[in-house]
């Protein structure tokens, strides 16, 4: 084997750890691939978005089986047997976008955005209507007059024009939240504060009696047999 290091396709190596992919993984919203291990470490960090366009994958991160691309994986192992130095493709050129290309693909992806959001709700009204069949046992005529209900409230709640100046004038379900007149506030009632009754001060019946100490002659006014100064015992 030569001492040159075989170049291999810039697709065979993962973009995540940047070395040659192993049991590669196809992500199904942006087809790129990953390691497997790549793969799993990449879900735990990003909460089971893809890492690339942001979109959920959830679905696919909880299979358990059929996530390796056996036949991609086959592919590497069988142009890479007996390697021991390879490298890989180097990065095309950046080419600019067109004038008004990048606006194009936005407005692309929004439509794209627009039509998956239309989908879920069709399914969701797919749904509803077969709930609504099987618990009533509706007739067709009753399944249409259910569609048509169903596909005026929505048409209802996502226009812009007041229910004064819809073209039956027929007002919807939520009309009643839009009334111009505000309602009164509620009235809250006061508690006036109980009063306390404190009993009336009785003044002691027993007068104070002032002395002297004989010590320090301070006058105490007091009944207690010892100075309040020096601490002297009252003489009787």
């Amino acid at each position: 084997m030569s001492a040159t290091a075989v170049v291999l396709p810039a697709h065979y190596q993962c973009p995540l750890c940047l070395d040659l992919l192993s049991s590669p993984v196809q992500l199904p919203c942006c087809r790129k691939h990953l390691c497997l291990a790549c793969f799993e470490q990449a879900i735990q960090v990003t909460s089971t978005d893809c890492a690339f366009c942001r979109r959920r994958i959830v679905g696919f991160a909880r299979r358990q089986s059929k996530k390796v691309d056996e036949t991609f994986w086959a592919e590497i192992q069988a142009q890479t047997a007996g390697m021991e130095s390879y490298t890989f493709e180097a990065d095309r050129t950046i080419t600019t976008a067109a004038p008004g290309e990048l606006h194009s693909y936005y407005e692309k992806q929004i439509e794209e955005l627009e039509q998956e959001r239309k989908a879920r709700e069709e399914e969701a009204l797919a749904a509803t209507l077969r709930f609504l069949e099987s618990e009533r046992g509706d007739t067709g005529e009753d399944l249409t007059a259910t569609i048509r209900f169903l596909e005026t409230e929505k048409e209802r709640a996502t226009s812009p024009q007041s229910p004064e100046h819809s073209p039956d004038g027929a007002k919807p379900v939520y009309s009643i939240f839009l009334g111009k007149k505000a309602r009164p506030p509620l009235k809250t009632l006061k508690m006036a504060p109980k009063k306390i009754k404190k009993a009336p001060f009785k003044a002691s019946s027993v007068k104070k009696k002032g002395w002297a100490c004989p010590s320090c002659t301070y006058l105490n006014w007091s009944h207690i047999t010892h100075c309040a100064m020096c601490h002297t015992r009252a003489i009787p």
